[in-house]
């Protein structure tokens, strides 16, 4: 049966009609139709043709992502078109639906099996229809309500696989995109609920968000838990040894009270900006991490979850994304943190094109050829949002995001890709670059 929402006109008009809180509101960005209607198109071919894997590892299909990134920069249509011509290439198709003559889905029987993201689509397309075309309220119904979501662990498979399910459902919140809520939530259902072990219960900390991280980085029994640089995967093997349930116990402690909860998550926006750049060696050229890096890019749609979700689900979601985060940073090898470097980082290939530096950067990574990977306008876009959020808690100065895009912007200029093994390692770091003074080079936008 065909769903509504793999309707181009619904796409459209879905788009045209998204309020982008999160967004910068940079001129042009939202017109003309023709944008829009190319964004629709491509959208909908992506809906219909592709797997949410682009390959049999579980890696993650991000064409979407990069299409509405760019599409928020300002992305022209045909800008948007040679986005999808380039990803396209690595996607694979999507599988038929199985059995479509049973008249009703055994939902928890193909939990966490790929084959069956299809017919976990139709399902989630079918359930937002239920809900009258209210994307919102089938997302917060499966994850804290549902009698069938809670006996199958939904809730952690949607915050597993490195946030990909809570990225891709937050787009679809951020766009209002049904079709690309429902394919999140199929996703989820194709994941396993790997950090289940990190989801908090009910408990009321006290201390604040930087005192916790704070108070992680410097846990004995923590740093005897880190796992080894050839360990694989990381994080599997510290649960294993009993670190969830330690972690657990930190993250618990942080204050979180569902009358401030988006202040809290912009406090989490700074939090990930702080893990994944304010851990770069000073006597280092820079070197940022792929995993630690999603922190960042998930942290951008928590001021969006939070003015969707009832409080007290906001609440448990901040707190267990804190919970996930912290896991990332202990798994990538505990590295230490270098905050005031971070706030004074100066580029040494700077873009030369505007006197504001991130416009120049906020257009330069629409380029697929040059930035050809598509996590780095999705980390440019949210550290500028992350900037505009900012708060003090005594952990990053407002320089700070701007360092961290400078930093993104000179590893890729380099040709360098992100670090998939650890920054917290030395041995990452054994044959990686000192960063020497020396007078800056001026990279052509």
């Amino acid at each position: 049966m065909e769903q509504a929402a793999h309707n181009a006109d619904n796409f459209y008009t879905a788009v045209a009609s998204a309020q982008l809180d999160a967004g910068l509101h940079l001129p042009g960005c939202g017109m003309p139709s023709e944008r829009i209607q190319t964004l629709a198109e491509l959208l909908e071919d992506n809906h219909k043709k592709h797997h949410i894997f682009f390959n049999d590892k579980g890696f993650h299909n991000h064409l979407t992502h990069h299409l509405l990134a760019a599409y928020a920069l300002g992305a022209s249509s045909d800008r948007l078109r040679s986005v999808y011509e380039f990803q396209k290439k690595s996607q694979k198709p999507i599988l038929p639906k199985h059995d479509t003559k049973k008249e009703e889905f055994d939902f928890g029987a193909h939990m966490g099996d790929e084959e069956y993201y299809h017919d976990y689509l139709e399902f989630f397309t079918r359930e937002i229809e239920r809900d009258e075309g209210n994307g919102r309220r089938t997302i917060e119904r499966w994850l804290f309500e549902e009698e069938q979501g809670k006996s199958n662990k939904f809730y952690a498979r949607f915050l597993s696989g490195a946030y990909h399910p809570f990225i891709h459902i937050g787009y679809g919140l951020e766009f209002n995109l049904n079709s690309q809520i429902a394919e999140g939530l199929a996703q989820a259902a194709v994941h396993s609920a790997g950090v289940s072990d990190l989801l908090l219960g009910d408990e009321v900390g006290t201390k604040s968000v930087k005192d916790v991280a704070l108070a992680v980085a410097e846990d004995p029994k923590i740093k005897e838990r880190v796992p080894k640089y050839d360990d694989f995967p990381k994080l599997d093997v510290y649960l294993k040894q009993g670190g969830g349930e330690i972690l657990r116990k930190h993250a618990a402690e942080w204050k979180c009270p569902k009358e401030e909860v988006e202040l809290k998550a912009k406090e989490l926006q700074q939090v990930s900006v702080a893990v994944m750049a304010g851990v770069v060696r000073p006597d280092k050229l820079p070197k940022l991490d792929f995993f630690l890096m999603h922190a960042v890019t998930s942290a951008h749609f928590l001021p969006i979850y939070v003015r969707v979700l009832k409080p007290e689900n906001s609440v448990k979601l901040l707190r267990d994304k804190f919970s996930v985060d912290l896991s990332y940073l202990v798994t990538r090898g505990l590295p230490e943190f270098h905050l005031e470097y971070l706030a004074t980082y100066k580029s040494d290939s700077p873009l030369k094109t505007t006197e504001n530096e991130w416009l120049g950067m906020l257009d330069a990574v629409l380029d697929e050829k040059k930035y050809n990977d598509e996590h780095v306008v999705k980390t440019i876009r949210a550290l500028s949002y992350a900037e505009r959020n900012h708060v003090d808690i005594g952990l990053l100065a407002p320089e700070s995001y701007l360092g961290a895009a400078r930093m993104v912007i000179d590893q890729f200029a380099r040709g360098e890709d992100w670090e998939h093994d650890g920054v917290g390692f030395k041995e990452s770091w054994s044959n990686w670059p000192d960063r020497k003074p020396k007078e800056a080079l001026v990279v052509d936008d």
